[in-house]
């Protein structure tokens, strides 16, 4: 069986994704061009972001699997909801899927939709998290909306009700608040998050603990736990 992932991001899924993969499907290895796949190999390539994703990157995508429809047995796109519904953002994806139907062929399509953003699923855990956080942002970041005990994933947009000068949100989209409240949690155990280099996220163990997560509360983080059944049913072809 053979993958090709198409990410959203052009760093953070980059990094994150193949450190996940060798926990999640160790028989896999990674190729660097699309066409060196064998047997248990995946390639991985960047969108570019939202929409330059779905406009451009995922019909160059199926081009290149309808090259080796042999070979492929999925076609991942791995997308942020962003502002939009999960549903939305399938409906998206599945309104190429329909136009290449041909070229596809029997190639399958896995939508893995981060919602909000990749950033929201590492909020989910919870091991991260101090009972008494030190730095006051953090701190009010909590007050707001504390992920301990919520799912990250409904978390909305930030408001400050407490400066009478800001008037909505402070961050243009949801899925910046949630960066920004990511990072808050890496300073508070110093150390460093960026989009750039997500360090200690893409360790087997903070892995494990997001995995915690999903388990002791199954309602919340569904869309990666969708991204924890597709391995599993990789993994047992």
């Amino acid at each position: 069986m053979n993958l090709y992932i198409l990410v959203e991001g052009k760093c953070t899924e980059f990094k994150l994704y193949p450190a996940w993969l060798s926990v999640l499907l160790p028989k896999f290895e990674r190729v660097y061009s699309f066409d060196e796949v064998e047997q248990n190999n995946y390639y991985i390539v960047s969108g570019y972001g939202i929409p330059s994703l779905i406009k451009n990157h995922l019909p160059n995508a199926i081009l290149d699997v309808a090259k080796l429809k042999e070979k492929y047995d999925y076609l991942v796109v791995v997308v942020d909801a962003e502002e939009l519904s999960v549903e939305q953002r399938k409906s998206e994806v599945a309104e190429v899927q329909r136009r290449y139907k041909q070229q596809l062929g029997d190639v399958k399509v896995q939508v893995v939709v981060q919602n909000r953003c990749i950033e929201t699923w590492l909020l989910g855990n919870r091991e991260m998290i101090p009972p008494s956080p030190k730095r006051e942002k953090l701190k009010r970041y909590i007050d707001y909306y504390d992920i301990n005990f919520n799912n990250p994933e409904n978390m909305p947009n930030y408001v400050d009700d407490t400066d009478a000068r800001e008037e909505g949100p402070h961050f243009s989209t949801t899925a910046r608040f949630h960066t920004d409240y990511l990072q808050e949690v890496f300073k508070e155990q110093n150390m460093v998050y960026t989009k750039r280099n997500p360090r200690y996220a893409s360790n087997e163990q903070f892995l494990k603990g997001l995995m915690r997560r999903v388990m002791y509360d199954p309602a919340d983080l569904v869309t990666f736990q969708e991204f924890l059944s597709f391995c599993e049913t990789v993994s047992e072809n």
